[in-house]
């Protein structure tokens, strides 16, 4: 399952995996170092995309804790008004 897919385990790929497209632009350095690297371990470019990602998730859940958004819900604000 990609949710599980992480850097180390480019190698040892499962099939059978559902998707879905999503299209992002970064900038042409941080394209590179991801084509570098999925030659580098002989993954697809959406793999090492998938591993990064999910790392970096697991890092953030980490550094946050158990810190949730607050519940309370808010009024949208407003942007402008009509006058008569």
């Amino acid at each position: 399952m990609r949710s599980e897919l992480r850097i180390a385990d480019l190698k040892n790929r499962e099939g059978g995996r559902t998707a879905r497209l999503m299209n992002v632009k970064v900038p042409a350095s941080v394209g590179a170092a991801i084509e570098r690297i999925a030659a580098d371990l002989d993954a697809t470019k959406t793999d090492v995309v998938i591993a990064l990602l999910n790392q970096g998730i697991d890092v953030a859940s980490k550094a946050l804790g158990g810190w949730q958004p607050p519940w309370e819900a808010t009024a949208p604000v407003r942007k402008s008004r009509r006058t008569k």
